[in-house]
C-alpha cells in the first residue's frame, strides 16, 4: 500500500523557536502560559495539557524579546493533534496582523537564524 506524501500548504517556513506566550481562550477565566514549538510569519505551534477545538479564537501575547512588551495578536486554532503523553499539539494561524507586528516576528525569526550555535560542553 502506498501513501501520498502529506502536502505542506504553508506559505512561510517555520523556525524551530521557543517563545514564551500567553494564550487567552473564550470562556476561560485564566490565561494559559505556553511556549511555542515553532513560529512563522503566519502562525505558531503550541503544546498544552488541555484539548482545544479547531476554529477556536485565541488572544496571544508573544514575548519576542525580553526588553519589550509582549506582541499581542489574535489567532484561530487551525489544527490539533493528541500526543502519546496526554498533551495536545495545536497550530494557531495569526489573524489581522498589522505590518509592524509581522515585521517584529520577522526580525525575531531572522535573529534566531543569525545567532551562533553554542558548542556542547
Amino acid at each position: 500500500m502506498t501513501t501520498r506524501p502529506q502536502t505542506d500548504r504553508r506559505r512561510h517556513a517555520r523556525a524551530d523557536a521557543r517563545v514564551g506566550a500567553w494564550l487567552s481562550f473564550p470562556g476561560e477565566a485564566a490565561t494559559r502560559g505556553a511556549t511555542t514549538r515553532d513560529l512563522s510569519l503566519e502562525g505558531a505551534r503550541f503544546s498544552t495539557r488541555r484539548k482545544v477545538e479547531i476554529g477556536t479564537p485565541v488572544l496571544i501575547g508573544l514575548e519576542l524579546r525580553a526588553d519589550i512588551s509582549p506582541l499581542e495578536c489574535k489567532g484561530r486554532v487551525a489544527w490539533t493533534r493528541p500526543n502519546a503523553d496526554g498533551s495536545y499539539d495545536f497550530g494557531v494561524r495569526f489573524v489581522d496582523l498589522q505590518d509592524n507586528e509581522t515585521e517584529s516576528i520577522r526580525a525575531r525569526i531572522d535573529g534566531w537564524r543569525q545567532e551562533p550555535v553554542l558548542a556542547a560542553m
